[in-house]
């Protein structure tokens, strides 16, 4: 996967997880904020993070939180960029960090030396963080990074991640979703099967039932059945709720590429085969799979 799709995933998450992982990172502060991640002088940069913090002797200063999945020969001098545009910005003291959650061994520069400049920035690989960083959380969003910091024994580490999950989201609906986000993260560290595998001792499946799309689809489907008869309502709820979590999780694993199907996967009425595109879809790395069986 591209480092792009582990963007959207850190991006949509990480404005929870910010406190958690400044705080692993050892830096004393009273107050956080999230600041914009364009800037412009004269030419426009995004970041992917940008914090503003005051120190615990009253001095603000500024934090920049890069992630990388894959090493970049060219990171040392885009972490300069960065700093040159950050400071002209707001001319205030910058901290830089880069946290790598690739599976490779770092191999990026951190440091550069030239006759006239001396330039460094910090590299953390994520790995160096134990798991109980995020896995005692409140929050789902940090929850799921706990996967990609270090940890001696992958299945248990991965079922406690998944019991934290199941115990701190419930009427909220949203455990399909951080499920998703877990196996694609998964992939990062080689434990997508061992998941997988997990989930289903677990019975981690039955989750899908409290998603807000399929209860919502189930409550239609009873609505319905005051015309069709109770049973017949039942079942189109649950085709109803099956397609909206279908449709939820092409859509976060594949974007806006996989809207195209969409409109396939509203045509179906067999709930067999809805179930079966739901566990391809899960597996698969490749859209095209999951067309051929809308096919």
């Amino acid at each position: 996967m591209t480092q792009n799709f582990y963007d959207k995933i850190i991006k949509e998450n990480f404005r929870k997880v910010s406190k958690t992982l400044v705080k692993a990172l050892k830096i004393d502060f009273t107050e956080i904020t999230l600041l914009p991640a364009k800037l412009q002088v004269t030419q426009e940069r995004e970041v992917d993070f940008l914090f503003k913090l005051v120190g615990n002797d009253g001095k603000p200063f500024l934090l920049q939180l890069e992630f990388q999945s894959t090493n970049d020969k060219d990171m040392v001098n885009r972490m300069l960029r960065y700093f040159t545009f950050i400071w002209l910005t707001y001319k205030i003291p910058v901290k830089q960090f880069v946290i790598f959650i690739g599976k490779e061994k770092i191999s990026m520069k951190k440091e550069l030396k030239l006759p006239n400049l001396r330039f460094n920035y910090n590299l953390l690989d994520i790995r160096e963080l134990p798991y109980e960083t995020f896995i005692n959380s409140e929050n789902p969003e940090e929850i799921i990074f706990a996967i990609l910091c270090k940890h001696s024994e992958p299945k248990k580490a991965l079922k406690e991640i998944l019991l934290k999950l199941q115990e701190k989201i419930t009427e909220e609906g949203k455990f399909f979703k951080y499920l998703n986000q877990l196996e694609i993260l998964s992939q990062l560290r080689g434990l997508q099967q061992i998941l997988i595998e997990e989930e289903q001792k677990m019975s981690v499946i039955y989750k899908l039932e409290e998603d807000i799309r399929f209860k919502q689809g189930i409550e239609k489907g009873i609505e319905q059945g005051i015309e069709q008869g109770i049973e017949q309502g039942i079942e189109q709820g649950w085709q109803n709720g099956l397609k909206e979590a279908i449709k939820d999780y092409l859509e976060l694993k594949f974007g806006a590429e996989s809207f195209v199907l969409f409109s396939k996967v509203e045509k179906i009425k067999d709930l067999d085969k809805l179930q079966k595109i739901r566990q391809v879809a899960k597996k698969s790395q490749k859209l095209q799979e999951i067309e051929k069986i809308l096919e």
